[in-house]
């Protein structure tokens, strides 16, 4: 009860200044700590952010929205717009993770491209290109492999937004695929 105190305290300075309010948290949260079904004024964001994320990356066949486990939103100069782009990461447990870009449009983010699928995403980063006018997306990758002996690998992969450009049309171009560690 106090947590729902709380949230709802937040949601209402939040509404007091003049912004939409909603709610943002992982499954255990939603379904044990606060009390949600009795929060059914306000918006539950999770849960859309990843049906989005994977319908624009023609994946709701492929997940169960039951089994989400976090979804993580980053910022960076990822298109050569004049506002921060958002990436996008909607994770299926430790080893399945979807990463999409979005670019804000009047107010209203909308889909640039799908930059992949990947095993175990540790986080994002960005790294300026000043020559592209744009960031490379950085997604530090965790695998763990298990071909005669068990090695877990950490990898840095980067990503540069094409806008279909690229050589077989994609949005997002590999531009780095490196080992970090392998223990």
């Amino acid at each position: 009860m106090k947590r729902k105190k709380i949230v709802v305290a937040v949601i209402a300075l939040v509404l007091l200044g003049g912004y939409t309010a909603g709610i943002y948290a992982n499954n255990t949260w939603l379904n044990e700590k606060i009390d949600t079904p009795s929060l059914t004024n306000y918006k539950i964001w999770r849960e859309e952010i990843a049906e989005s994320v994977l319908r624009d990356t023609g994946r709701s066949d492929v997940y169960d929205l039951n089994e989400l486990q976090n979804v993580t939103v980053y910022y960076g100069d990822v298109t050569t717009g004049p506002e921060r782009d958002a990436v996008v990461t909607v994770s299926f447990g430790p080893n399945d993770t979807v990463v999409a870009a979005y670019s804000p449009e009047g107010g209203v983010y909308q889909f640039v491209g799908d930059i992949g699928q990947f095993e175990g995403v540790q986080n994002i980063q960005f790294i300026p290109v000043p020559s592209e006018g744009r960031d490379v997306v950085i997604v530090r990758e965790t695998s763990d492999q298990a071909i005669g002996a068990h090695e877990a690998t950490e990898q840095l992969r980067g990503y540069l937004y094409t806008g279909g450009e690229s050589e077989g049309g994609e949005e997002f171009s590999n531009v780095l695929q490196t080992t970090q560690q392998i223990q």
